[in-house]
């Protein structure tokens, strides 16, 4: 899953190359959704050869970065964290309940 490869980037050494065709297949996939940046090259093989793709994953971009945190449970001391999972969701604070004044002056111009 292109999750669990982003998790795997977030814990290696950049740039991190990758030479398997499903791992790469993951890392357009993840490029195409901004969340890594990452090259896509062709290798020279020898003359009998063909060239070979590998990819080279040099950053995960703050959008990934974003999206790595809100699937991590909040640490124990920090507050809430996205709702759902959703990683645009926000808190909103408790608002007091609206108070009636009474008596003279109130509701005049």
């Amino acid at each position: 899953m292109t999750l669990s490869l982003l998790k795997k980037i977030e814990t290696a050494t950049l740039p991190l190359q990758l030479t398997q065709r499903a791992e790469m297949d993951e890392a357009q996939l993840l490029r195409a959704a901004d969340l890594v940046a990452a090259l896509f090259l062709r290798t020279a093989g020898d003359a009998p050869a063909p060239p070979h793709r590998v990819a080279r994953v040099l950053a995960i971009t703050p959008r990934g970065r974003a999206l790595l945190a809100a699937e991590r449970p909040p640490e124990p001391g920090e507050p809430g964290g996205a709702v759902n999972g959703s990683l645009f969701a926000t808190a909103t604070p408790p608002q007091p309940p609206a108070t009636r004044h009474g008596g003279a002056g109130a509701g005049a111009p």
